[in-house]
């Protein structure tokens, strides 16, 4: 990672990408960037100011579902309970 990059919260784009319903390949199509590079967020919890730019990009053009995040919720707290 170059010395340009900057901490991400990597749960945040996760739960957003799951409010959406998008797998991490559909992720990458929709901001443009390669599945390699959300893998590599994922793991090191950085990226570039660029690749941060195209990410709230993608998540801004599609809105969540209507309803996703009581879902969400929900399944969130049955795990906790489980």
């Amino acid at each position: 990672m170059s010395a340009r990059s900057i901490r991400v919260n990597v749960r945040a784009i996760t739960r957003e990408r799951g409010r959406r319903g998008w797998t991490a390949d559909e992720l990458a199509r929709r901001a443009g960037v390669s599945a390699q590079t959300l893998s590599n967020i994922a793991r090191d919890g950085r990226c570039s100011p660029g690749v941060l730019r195209k990410l709230a990009r993608a998540f801004a053009v599609a809105t969540p579902e209507p309803g996703i995040d009581a879902l969400l919720a929900e399944e969130a707290a049955a795990e906790h309970a489980a």
